[in-house]
């Protein structure tokens, strides 16, 4: 077992310096969409499955099926404008707000990466499609600067030119201009599609409107590691590679390459078109125009505030801001054993991977910075491609890709590799680029501005390209002569408005000490909480170390418990050895010692027979004699009305012994019986007039009740009395004048002296909801009857019933004890339940009611019991 002494007395490394820790809210993860392309033939084999909006599905045949999530999944349902407004739409947003943004296509050649960035006339892709939605904002918006008023400084910035120079620039332009000496060609057939396009009519509705936009193209490859300018016209005849440096700010850029700005759409997607036809193409195996490079189409966009008159842009090239859109068609990763390249395309396909492979390398490395904290160096420079965008990777703008997946069985092993890249992908952060504020040298809108400052009549919009042409000098002099009339009263205007602009201000700097004040507490909670955390942290090593120990205690036990485990299934096989050996001795034992239990128990069964049969003939003369014994009692019991009568001369109380505790049980039972309550109370409820009202009245006497001859009857005198012995439905049935309303039940009951309780049990008939009649009983009337008899009397009448009760005990005990083993005639059982037996007859019958108007059920008393009481 390990110990960890030298551990706890090891020496701590000495503690990091802290990364400055970036704001979590500002952060997002690579979007990564996935779009499936068509199959190239109908009958080919689908292997990929598009289960939902964001899981897909490869289920090649004969391996287990794997699952892959993304931002979203297009299928051929969506078509080229639904797949731009869900992936690019987004970043050139972001775009007009001032922030950087990179979309790249991944996958497989001949998978549908060139489509989806360029597509075709008919069916524009991303890039013609962003350029419509820029041009669309500005031009609905009239926020496009002249031409020339930025231009760029050769160090990936932009500096502002005056309105005088730009004008005096697109002179020269026109005048210096070199006519074309070469008659014009017919166009060539896609060049002309490519004017008549499908346009992109959606724009963005939020736009900064005190800035002044311009835009800005340039379109670069990467080829074989190289970058080459696909703008520039001497790249036919010279073909000088482009390097990569780092501006002031931080950012790569190409150095060299060609920004050309544009002034509409058309403009720019022709340069795109332009630069198309100059990147390198070739057929392979798999596809006839295969991409043997990486191309990059760059969409930069210069903005900077109005001046205070909203006219012209403020000559401070400090307040220029760039957003840069950049848009990679990846050539597709491929096996040269598909593609059977040699030569120069074999080259181009090593150099196409080897690019890829370090993608996926820096992605990899970032991604385990990220989740472990850590310091890896991120091999951006080993490729052209990586250093390109090293910037964005590490945070500068937003971050999207497009994987195009073949679903084809033959792409199927490639396929899987690119789309394990695009789900791991998704674990990569950036931070979110900080939104654009507007300058607070123009805080009013131009169109309250405009309202407020009469600035005078606009300049004229053409300009002078003949210098014999005076008509448009005399028009632009008219028109600055008259804004210089009107600029003493704007002036007035701009004063009031500069003293609401200082009184914001100061509002703004009472409420900016305020923000201070709460963001130096906000600072002492975050010192607070970071105390707080490593506490944490030190109390979870500590904790990691004591959970080590006890992993490492139950690993001991584990091997111990498994060598105990070991000894204990040898000592069980062995045991099993064991087992089977005394089952063989078993069975031998069992069949030598059957033979000799056969001859015994037939032995011993003849035997037993012989003893039984002499006991039943002993039994079957006892019992005849207990019968005849019982028939005779039976028949005494039956012929007497009264038990005074039976007074054997055993039983008489001149000669029997004294039983002292019969005696004194009867005395004081007899004392108990006495009768010291109070004279009854008259109860207005049990008035005689209840029973001789008009009411209908049912006499309910069931079965057995008797006419005991005894002074007070139950007298109903009502006219509509009926009287019953079993009760039925009709009784309870008729019409609302003949329903009985009143109901009696007789009841008798012996009384624990021999006398005979009669009980007259009263209540109303009320009709149910269910059409049916239910009784409440309200009152019950008693008539008790016993005999007049002195106490001694009544003790003789008590011991002769206790020595009844004993012998007739004795006799039933005597025919049960003498055999075990019941015959046919003779019924074995205790004597209590051969007492019950015996049914005597009786002049008392009791009625039980049950569920309120049922009937009574007489049932004759049990002799045994009448005798013990």
């Amino acid at each position: 077992m390990k110990t960890h002494h030298s551990d706890s007395a090891k020496k701590p490394p000495p503690p990091t310096k802290p990364k400055p820790k970036m704001n979590t809210n500002e952060k997002e993860p690579l979007q990564v969409y996935c779009r499936l392309r068509p199959l190239k033939n109908l009958n080919d084999t689908c292997v990929v499955h598009k289960i939902n909006d964001q899981l897909l599905e490869l289920s090649p045949p004969g391996q287990p099926k794997q699952f892959y999530k993304y931002t979203k999944v297009f299928d051929t349902k969506y078509d080229q404008h639904s797949v731009f407004k869900q992936t690019a739409f987004s970043l050139v947003k972001d775009l007009i707000d001032g922030q950087n943004g990179l979309l790249f296509s991944y996958g497989v050649t001949s998978s549908g990466k060139t489509y989806t960035i360029t597509g075709s006339p008919q069916n524009p892709g991303i890039v013609p499609r962003t350029l419509d939605t820029i041009f669309n904002t500005l031009n609905k918006n009239g926020l496009q600067n002249i031409r020339y008023g930025f231009k760029p400084n050769n160090q990936n910035g932009f500096e502002i030119v005056s309105a005088p120079d730009a004008i005096l620039k697109m002179q020269n332009e026109v005048i210096y201009a070199t006519p074309n000496k070469n008659p014009r060609t017919p166009r060539k057939r896609d060049a002309y599609d490519w004017e008549n396009r499908v346009q992109e009519e959606m724009f963005i509705k939020d736009i900064n409107c005190d800035n002044k936009y311009s835009v800005f193209v340039s379109y670069v490859e990467v080829y074989n590691n190289f970058i080459y300018d696909l703008l520039d016209d001497q790249l036919e005849t010279n073909k000088c590679s482009k390097r990569i440096v780092e501006d002031t700010q931080k950012r790569y850029y190409v150095q060299g390459a060609k920004e050309i700005e544009v002034k509409s759409s058309q403009e720019a997607f022709e340069l795109c078109i332009k630069g198309m036809k100059r990147r390198r193409i070739g057929t392979t195996k798999l596809n006839n125009e295969s991409s043997r490079s990486h191309s990059v189409f760059n969409i930069r966009l210069v903005q900077a505030p109005l001046d205070i008159e909203g006219v012209e842009v403020i000559d401070d090239s400090s307040l220029i801001r760039v957003s840069q859109l950049s848009i990679v068609d990846l050539a597709g990763c491929e096996r040269t054993s598909r593609t059977q390249a040699t030569g120069n395309r074999l080259r181009e396909a090593s150099n196409i991977n080897n690019s890829l492979l370090t993608l996926r390398q820096c992605f990899d490395v970032l991604r385990e910075n990220q989740k472990s904290n850590g310091n890896k160096i991120v091999p951006y420079r080993d490729n052209k491609l990586t250093h390109m965008f090293k910037s964005y990777f590490e945070g500068d703008g937003k971050v999207e890709m497009i994987i195009c997946v073949n679903p084809g069985l033959e792409d199927y092993d490639e396929t899987l590799h690119v789309c394990k890249f695009g789900e791991a992908s998704q674990d990569l952060v950036t931070n979110r680029g900080s939104p654009f504020k507007r300058t607070p040298l123009r805080p009013i809108s131009n169109f309250f501005i405009a309202s407020s400052i009469n600035i005078g009549p606009p300049l004229p919009n053409n300009y002078i390209e003949d210098p014999s042409d005076n008509e448009t000098l005399k028009n632009w002099i008219m028109a600055l002569e008259k804004r210089a009339e009107n600029h003493e009263q704007n002036r007035i205007i701009v004063d009031e408005y500069q003293q609401n602009v200082r009184q914001t201000i100061f509002e703004l700097n009472q409420n900016n000490t305020l923000m201070e004040q709460q963001n130096s507490v906000l600072k002492m909670d975050l010192v607070a909480r970071e105390n707080q955390l490593r506490e944490y942290e030190n109390k979870f090593s500590h904790m990691k170390r004591e959970y080590e120990d006890t992993i490492n205690r139950m690993q001991h036990q584990i091997d111990e418990l498994q060598q105990e485990l070991s000894t204990v299934n040898h000592r069980l096989a062995t045991t099993e050895i064991e087992k089977s050996n005394l089952r063989n001795e078993f069975r031998h034992y069992k069949r030598s010692t059957k033979e000799c239990w056969k001859s015994e128990f037939k032995r011993l069964q003849k035997h037993f027979m012989e003893k039984v049969q002499e006991a039943e003939s002993q039994m079957e003369k006892k019992i005849a004699t207990n019968q005849e014994k019982l028939q005779l009692l039976r028949t005494i019991i039956n012929n007497e009305d009264d038990l005074e009568f039976i007074r054997p001369p055993w039983m008489s109380p001149l000669k029997s012994k004294p039983d002292t505790e019969i005696e004194q049980a009867t005395t004081t039972n007899a004392a108990a019986t006495i009768d010291v309550r109070s004279p009854p109370v008259v109860n207005p409820r049990h008035r005689r007039s209840l029973s001789t009202d008009d009411a209908k009245w049912i006499e309910h006497r069931p079965p057995g009740t008797m006419n005991l001859g005894t002074v007070f009857q139950p007298n109903i005198t009502s006219k509509r009395k009926k009287s019953v012995t079993n009760l039925k439905t009709s009784d309870f049935v008729g019409k609302s004048n003949e329903i009985a309303s009143k109901y009696a039940l007789t009841h008798h009951a012996a009384t624990e002296t021999g006398g005979v309780e009669t009980k007259v049990y009263k209540g109303d008939v009320l009709p149910s909801i269910t059409g049916g009649s239910q009784v409440i009983f309200n009152d019950v009337e008693k008539l008790v009857q016993f005999p007049c008899e002195s106490d001694e009397a009544n003790i003789t009448i008590r011991k002769n019933r206790k020595r009844l009760a004993e012998m007739f005990d004795r006799m039933t005990t005597t025919t049960t004890s003498s055999s075990a083993r019941s015959t046919p005639t003779v019924t074995t059982a205790t004597s209590s339940e051969q007492s019950e037996m015996i049914t005597l007859p009786t002049t008392i019958s009791s009625s039980n009611y049950r569920n309120g108007g049922g009937v009574g059920n007489n049932t004759p008393t049990k002799r045994k019991k009448y005798l013990q009481q």
